[in-house]
């Protein structure tokens, strides 16, 4: 099986889980920051990040990418958005859906030598 493949930059995938963590320890009031980050992407980029937050729920993650995927798709652009400013733990959910499917965020730390 190959590998998933997430077309949103490594850089926003981070910028979107922090943005998320923000507005969680904010109670809900910094959404309005974390929904225009969401807003800047394109439709296929809020299926991407819906699959992933429901395969954060998963041990199966990248057995169910095109399923999780294909959901995604069907939901229009307010569903996807509200689905996902809906998730008190996006930026975990994120992660381990991003782990799930082989492709966890590397830390500057972590990343090959160029």
């Amino acid at each position: 099986m190959m590998r998933p493949t997430i077309t949103i930059p490594t850089a926003t995938l981070e910028a979107l889980i922090a943005e998320a963590r923000e507005a969680l320890q904010a109670g809900g009031r910094g959404n309005g920051h974390l929904s225009n980050a969401l807003g800047a992407l394109h439709e296929e980029q809020l299926s991407e990040l819906v699959a992933l937050s429901s395969i954060g729920y998963s041990v199966q993650g990248e057995q169910e990418w095109a399923t999780r995927l294909l959901e995604a798709r069907a939901m229009d652009g307010a569903g996807k958005m509200a689905c996902l400013l809906e998730q008190d733990a996006l930026a975990d959910l994120l992660e381990d859906g991003l782990i799930e499917i082989g492709c966890a965020l590397m830390t500057e730390q972590e990343s090959p030598a160029a």
